[in-house]
């Protein structure tokens, strides 16, 4: 990692360095190992992004963040999983707002009248639709046994509850599970990347 104006970029090799096409083990004795399934998805769906005039560089789209947050959270076992449940969660109640909405609206009604007019629950939808169009079979399984494990899911969504600042817990929950499932529903119909 290196800061750089207080902005902290993680640098994580892959692409030739797995073991068993997903993990990796640091030096120098390689006690430390780390998933990367979903990074090579994640390099072939980048967005390019002018920093300044003249320096263009590719970063993770918002689907393939959520993918990598999901993947990372089922990593991090027991360690600081909460962070990771949290940042997926930001990433799919606001999918809507980061440049989708004419989306949603205008060729998405389907998806948005599944979601009850909500543009921010559709939103979640199109986001899982998104990831899974982008994912290997080997790494949407990872996803897909998440949420078809209850107790992995309800651990998830404690993680998520844990932040998640509404009017009453009963809410709190209620809105986090239907954002939840319409992500899992169109993760799982969407179909995924071919090899």
């Amino acid at each position: 990692m290196r800061s750089i104006h207080r902005l902290w970029i993680d640098l994580v090799p892959f692409g030739g360095v797995e073991q068993d096409g997903r993990m990796i083990a640091w030096p120098p004795d390689r006690a430390m190992v780390m998933n990367v399934a979903g990074f090579s998805e994640a390099a072939d769906a980048a967005v390019e992004v002018e920093i300044v005039p003249g320096l263009t560089v590719a970063v993770a789209s918002l689907p393939s963040l959520a993918v990598l947050k999901l993947i990372t959270w089922l990593d991090r076992w027991p360690d600081n999983r909460g962070k990771d449940a949290q940042d997926f969660f930001h990433i799919l109640s606001r999918y809507a707002e980061a440049g989708n909405m004419d989306r949603l609206y205008d060729s998405e009604q389907a998806l948005m009248a599944r979601a009850d007019f909500d543009p921010d629950l559709a939103g979640a939808g199109l986001l899982g639709r998104e990831a899974a169009q982008l994912c290997l079979p080997e790494t949407a399984s990872l996803i897909t046994q998440l949420f078809s494990d209850n107790k992995e899911s309800e651990r998830f969504t404690g993680h998520i509850l844990s932040e998640v600042q509404m009017d009453s817990d009963s809410a709190r929950a209620e809105k986090v599970r239907r954002y939840l499932n319409l992500f899992i529903a169109s993760f799982n119909e969407a179909g995924f990347k071919s090899v």
